[in-house]
């Protein structure tokens, strides 16, 4: 092996300026280096004598390798040579010659592992060797530490995932320590703490590092003394540049896992540690503070749950009395440094006590039984929570802020529990508390930031999540009162005021039957507070939550319907400018809708008995409609009368975007109608002709026909049976309509969402009126049945000749039960979606009574095809839930025409179903342990137990003559299923079914 030859090769490897084929030569040669049988001692010579980094580098990669895989086959003599080596190195070299951080924790790596290989059978001088070299020198010291601290990486930290038989040597390894030389290590760093505090603080900085690394499994006491813990106080209270470690070695030292109460307080009274933390200035470094924090926050979670098992202990005579006077003094302390650190101003400090003030107020007694501190401690806390409930005052709310108030969002969440659990602990003291914040708020109007009075209204707004809300339903009513009077929501600040409107709707079920009360609030959401602010977000908020507003008060706002339809005109228009948004205006129309339709409402009793007694208020609510919806379709009407419509463009469809917005305001207006009879009918009725008309005068739109197709749904909800009279006319010019736009475009996307919606119309419709749907369904069946199979075939060519890139679905089987992670397209997902929704058109058709259109003279020669693909849908579906819907029409079709009388049923039923209900399952694709196969599984046990009752010994004896020998069943398992089929309880035979269908798998394999 030439030297220069190996030089070369490595200096090549490491530079990114070398050709690929040369680097690649040159790698070759390292490797079989690194692999030749000498190659370690001659990477070893190398590494002791070379000057240049790269080859030491890789000389110590050859040497770790050694020392990770092949150590075992070097003999003692080599292994010895090799240790010897290493501490050379140390020993002469280092003090001489400063090496770069990379070659010196490389070397600590190596030498490690080979301690982790060796100690303590065959190296116990390691340590003896390793304090030797102390003596050298600043260079050593710092190598020293090096190498404690990659024993704790290698051989100690949790962080790492190990074998057992590793975690086994481990764990010997730190017994030997413990026995050998944790003593003489923690003399050690003591000694470098003293000596280099002053002269070398970045090397305290590491031996600091290294002691917080050890303290979790050394003796507590070897650090927890008046020496070690001198030295942390003076470095955590005098020294900038020491504090932050010392400071990691004290929470490690109060974290120390101690399971006896006793002796973990014992340790915690010894270390004195809240008049330290005390003397802290908050004005220090936060990032020390937020250590200092973490201290406080486990010392004080460590002192409550000693205090919870020291109770018990006193209780059963295992402890003496003192043992909670003790605790619960140093709880007093604990708590003291608490309430300062959380009210810190920086948030990452502040948060940093959470968990201790949690776990304080779940049971802030912890056995005593009372605390006459109790109530004003609660208090502080609610102090500190307005005070940090505050945004800062430089906060701008705009986008650039977004990450800052994601994180402030996320950090009130956090004080919000604690909160809670104060107003769970003394509702009482809680609710006077925000009593007294709200009225100080506003009693300062003038001179408060925004930041305390948009606090004021959060700790409100909180205030009932989680409490008794009988409790506080005064103060609610009080304080509703105070703000509807008050000047707040007046504030500049668009946060108070947005906080305003939704604490007043938060509440809204508990506003007093006050006229003079909700004509304030009203006038706060109509005028430039709410929907007509500036700002657009605050007004389109104020416009959803005058929606809510309504709804939770309709009864108390009908007699201010007047001055709010007057308010509300300008919003109630659709045209070419308008004061909010489209969706703004949806919400407002469904408001006022709410608030019409209110007028007339049956009572609970006379909805109850489908009576429509005359209301007094019916002239007024007819008077309103006329007044909010005429205009609405008058628009439309002159719209399609002017044939304005035509001017639009593909790119600018203007007037059909009119209609499509008009007919979405009177379908949100019509939400407040329901079910109820009387003047609205009128309206409605007439709103369906021009949405007739509509369909017709713009038949290829897809925007146009999915509106009116939303609005069809909500006139079924408000006409009830009276829509019938329109349904036949607006689903056949749909059905026609939707058959030329397929014919005029190429995007099956909107192709499918349109046909999709048109069948969810369908369906609803045929749900609703079931046998009055009939006519139609009859006329229209094999229409929908062949649209479907052609949106289908349309798909598979599309999909055929796409070259749609795949991606990754959930598709949960091949055959009903099967799991299995697969690819597919876009396409071939469409092709699923229509699948799906035309089982979904069947099963409604028979679960709505209209089973009879499948047999009817005008579909009866088609019942052959609609049945098959039903039971392919059983067989074939890649979706269980798709071949569940297949499963359920089928059961609903035996249920209805199954029996004695019905041979040709039967004959198909027998001859093409039950065979699917015993086969499937068998299939090896069929995943009994999938949890939607086995809804499948169900289904096809239900039919099983429907054909006994429906057909009883006929179906018996099909099983057991023709079905059962065909599957090759023999006779005795076939009687024993027979015989479960007849006597056991559904449940008992799904139950028996699955482990029949298993044991049979099984044994087939």
């Amino acid at each position: 092996m030439m030297a220069d030859e190996f030089d070369e090769a490595v200096l090549c490897s490491y530079n990114p300026a070398v050709p690929d084929a040369l680097k690649a030569k040159a790698n070759d040669y390292c490797q079989r280096v690194k692999e030749a049988p000498e190659g370690w001692r001659f990477c070893l010579e190398k590494f002791l004598t070379t000057s240049r980094v790269e080859i030491k580098f890789f000389c110590l990669q050859v040497l770790q390798d050694l020392a990770t895989n092949r150590l075992e086959v070097l003999s003692d003599d080599d292994r010895g040579q090799l240790k010897v080596a290493m501490f050379r190195w140390l020993s002469e070299h280092l003090p001489k010659n400063p090496e770069s951080p990379a070659i010196k924790n490389k070397f600590a790596l190596v030498l490690v592992l080979l301690f982790k290989q060796e100690f303590p059978e065959k190296w116990p001088s390691f340590f003896t060797d390793l304090f030797s070299c102390l003596s050298f020198g600043l260079p050593l010291i710092d190598m020293f530490l090096r190498i404690l601290k990659t024993i704790d990486e290698e051989v100690v930290s949790r962080e790492v995932t190990r074998s057992q038989t590793d975690n086994a040597r481990n764990s010997l390894i730190k017994d030997r320590m413990r026995d050998s030389c944790v003593k003489q290590l923690a003399a050690t760093w003591y000694s470098i703490l003293d000596t280099y505090a002053q002269s070398a603080p970045e090397l305290c900085n590491d031996c600091l590092e290294v002691v917080k690394l050890y303290i979790s499994w050394i003796d507590i006491n070897l650090v927890a003394n008046d020496q070690f813990l001198g030295k942390f106080y003076t470095f955590v209270t005098r020294s900038d540049t020491l504090r932050e470690a010392a400071g990691e070695c004290l929470f490690e030292i109060v974290n120390k896992g101690i399971a006896d109460p006793l002796a973990k307080l014992s340790l915690l009274s010894k270390l004195k540690l809240p008049p330290v933390l005390q003397s802290i200035p908050l004005d220090a470094d936060d990032n020390f503070l937020q250590q200092v924090a973490r201290s406080i926050d486990v010392m004080g979670i460590e002192i409550l749950r000693c205090l919870g098992e020291v109770t018990a202990l006193v209780t059963a005579g295992q402890a003496p009395p003192e043992a909670i006077v003790n605790a619960r003094a140093m709880l007093d302390e604990a708590l003291e440094l608490l309430f300062k650190f959380m009210n810190h101003e920086d948030d990452d400090v502040s948060k940093a006590t959470f968990a201790f003030a949690g776990a304080y107020l779940r049971d802030p007694l912890r056995g005593a039984p009372s605390d006459p501190k109790l109530n004003d401690r609660l208090l502080a806390v609610l102090q500190i929570v307005r005070h940090k409930m505050k945004y800062n005052e430089t906060f701008t709310f705009d986008k650039k802020d977004e990450d800052e108030r994601s994180e402030f969002a996320d950090y009130r969440k956090d004080l919000g529990l604690i909160y809670k659990a104060i107003a769970r602990l003394n509702t009482e003291l809680t609710g006077t508390f925000v009593q007294s914040t709200i009225n100080q708020a506003i009693a300062n109007f003038a001179s408060s930031s925004f930041a305390d009075i948009e606090a004021a209204l959060q700790l409100f707004y909180m205030l009932g999540d989680g409490v008794n809300e009988k409790l506080l339903e005064p103060l609610y009513v009080q304080l509703l009162v105070t703000l509807s009077n008050s000047n707040l929501s007046m504030h500049p600040h668009q946060q108070v005021t947005l906080l305003y409107f939704d604490t007043i709707v938060h509440y809204a079920k508990y506003i007093p039957a006050n006229p003079e009360v909700f004509k304030n609030i009203l006038i706060s959401f109509l005028d430039g507070r709410g929907i007509r602010h500036p700002n657009p977000t605050l007004k389109s908020r104020a416009c959803y939550l005058f929606l809510r507003l309504v709804k939770a008060q309709l009864g108390q706002l009908q007699p201010f319907l007047d001055s709010i339809l007057l308010s509300l005109k300008e919003f109630l228009t659709i045209g070419w400018e308008r004061p909010v948004t489209f969706d703004d205006q949806l919400n407002l129309f469904e408001a006022v809708g709410a608030l019409v339709g209110s007028l007339c409402q049956p009572t609970p009793r006379a909805a109850a008995a489908q009576q429509a007694p005359a209301s007094p208020n019916a002239a007024l609510q007819r008077q309103y409609l006329e007044s909010i919806l005429n205009p609405l379709i008058s628009q439309i009407d002159s719209i399609l009368t002017q044939g304005l419509f035509k001017q639009d463009t593909p790119e600018q469809p203007v007037f059909a975007t009119f209609i499509i917005q008009i007919v979405a305001a009177i379908g949100s207006f019509s939400k407040g109608f329901n079910g109820q009879p009387g003047e609205s009918g009128a309206f409605f009725k007439r709103s369906l002709e021009v949405v007739l008309n509509v369909i017709r005068a713009i038949p290829n739109s897809p925007e146009v026909r999915i509106k009116m197709m939303f609005f069809m749904h909500r006139m079924i909800e408000c006409l009830g049976s009276d829509v019938l009279k329109y349904v036949s006319a607006i689903i056949k010019e749909l059905m026609a309509n939707l058959g030329g736009f397929v014919a005029l475009t190429k995007d099956s996307e909107t192709i499918v969402k349109d046909w999709m919606e048109f069948v969810r119309l369908l369906n609803q419709l045929m749900s609703r009126f079931k046998e009055q749907m009939f006519p139609l369904v009859d006329e229209l069946l094999m229409q929908v049945v062949g649209r479907f199979f052609s949106l289908i075939s349309m798909l598979e060519q599309q999909r055929s000749a796409s070259s749609e890139p795949t991606v990754i679905v959930s598709r949960p089987r091949s055959a009903p039960g099967a799991s299995a992670s697969v690819t597919t397209s876009e396409l071939e997902r469409e092709i699923l979606d229509v699948r799906k929704n035309y089982y979904a058109f069947l099963s409604t058709v028979v679960a709505s009574n209209l089973s009879s259109v499948l047999t009817s003279a005008t579909n009866q020669q088609h019942l052959n095809n609609i049945l098959r693909s039903v039971l392919q849908g059983c067989v074939e579906n890649p979706d269980p839930s798709s071949a569940k819907i297949c499963m359920v029409v089928l059961k609903k079709l035996i249920e209805q025409w199954a029996g004695p009388n019905s041979q040709p049923f039967n004959k198909f039923v027998y001859e093409e179903v039950v065979p699917v209900l015993i086969k499937e399952p068998f299939k090896p694709l069929f995943d009994l342990t999938d949890g939607q196969t086995s809804q499948v599984l169900l289904e096809m046990v239900q039919i099983q137990k429907l054909m006994l009752a429906k057909c009883g010994n006929e179906f018996l004896e099909f099983l057991r003559t023709v079905l059962f020998p065909s599957l090759q069943f023999p006779a005795d398992i076939a009687e024993r299923y027979i015989q479960f089929l007849q006597t056991a309880t559904p449940k008992d035979f799904r139950q028996f079914f699955s482990s029949f269908v298993a044991m049979w798998k099984n044994s087939v394999r």
